[in-house]
């Protein structure tokens, strides 16, 4: 948003979209001091306007030839707010030339089901897809350690990685990463 890029699209903007904007983004629209000031989000359509203005600065950004991606992850922290404003996106994803990616952690918080719901209303509008990613079995593990001289010692890290990672993919690929760039000899 800090870019040359991003002035020139919050710039574009009709007034009132950029006094919305500046909400969230005040940086962006610092040196525009004859913005009339927004509205109380609270009056009525505050909600409404605040989420059309943020719809139409993320699809100056993220439009163009191909969709741009908007990611959210560690969605099981969400406030209220921020689900809101994604499920406000969600329903209107056929109109905006950008995608969302929302990832959360099951189990986490009380926002699963809110999620939840908001995945499966993409899914059967069409407008999504949803993946679920398990842990990995330990055979899983063995297949992505690199080549062993001897099968045996391959297996004995695979049972060490599974039993500090959990198969939970992320911390297996941190954990490779380190053993890789170990020196040679500390992969046992």
């Amino acid at each position: 948003l800090l870019t040359e890029n991003g002035r020139r699209a919050a710039t574009a903007l009709p007034g009132w979209q950029q006094s919305e904007a500046a909400r969230l983004f005040p940086a962006l629209l610092r040196d525009m001091h004859d913005l009339p000031p927004a509205p109380p989000l609270e009056s009525p359509g505050g909600q409404a306007r605040f989420f059309q203005a943020l719809a139409d600065l993320l699809a100056a950004l993220l439009g163009g030839d191909a969709a741009g991606v908007l990611a959210f992850d560690d969605l099981h922290w969400a406030d209220s707010a921020t689900l809101d404003l994604l499920t406000w996106l969600a329903h209107r994803l056929h109109r905006l030339p950008f995608c969302l990616a929302l990832a959360w952690r099951s189990g986490e918080s009380g926002q699963e089901q809110p999620l939840q719901q908001l995945a499966l209303a993409a899914q059967r509008s069409g407008q999504g897809v949803i993946l679920s990613l398990n842990r990995l079995l330990l055979a899983d593990v063995e297949h992505l350690i690199p080549g062993s001289d001897r099968a045996s010692r391959k297996r004995t890290l695979a049972r060490r990685l599974y039993a500090e990672t959990e198969g939970i993919p992320f911390l297996l690929a941190a954990q490779l990463a380190a053993l890789t760039d170990a020196p040679a000899g500390e992969m046992e």
